[in-house]
């Protein structure tokens, strides 16, 4: 018949054995937290750099704000130049109908000199 009984020495494998885990899963958990600590402390610099970043550029809100602003000034400047431009061609035609007038009166007054 088998003693099933736990030997001293069988119980003092099995304490080592248990033992060997128990470390082993200390290491496994200083890795795992170490592993950890690296990840966060990347992310933390992840997140340090895109709030430089983004630092750098204006919001969304503020382009569209400047765009539209923009946009108007360009079509007041445009306005302004179309009725500068109609002027200067209103004024152009005027000077061409009174320099062409004088050229008529210029020409009838020789006319009328040549035929007296």
């Amino acid at each position: 018949m088998e003693d099933h009984s736990l030997s001293a020495v069988h119980l003092e494998h099995r304490l080592t054995v248990m033992e060997e885990r128990s470390d082993a899963y200390s290491r496994a958990l200083r890795l795992q937290a170490e592993e950890y600590e690296r990840r966060l402390s990347e992310l933390n610099h992840e997140a340090r750099r895109m709030a430089e970043r983004d630092r750098l550029f204006i919001p969304r809100e503020t382009f569209e704000v400047f765009e539209a602003d923009l946009r108007n000034w360009r079509y007041t400047v445009n306005q302004a130049l179309a009725t500068v431009s109609g002027r200067d061609k209103g004024l152009a035609l005027a000077w061409s109908f009174g320099l062409g007038g004088v050229a008529l009166l210029a020409g009838l007054s020789g006319l009328y000199a040549a035929l007296k």
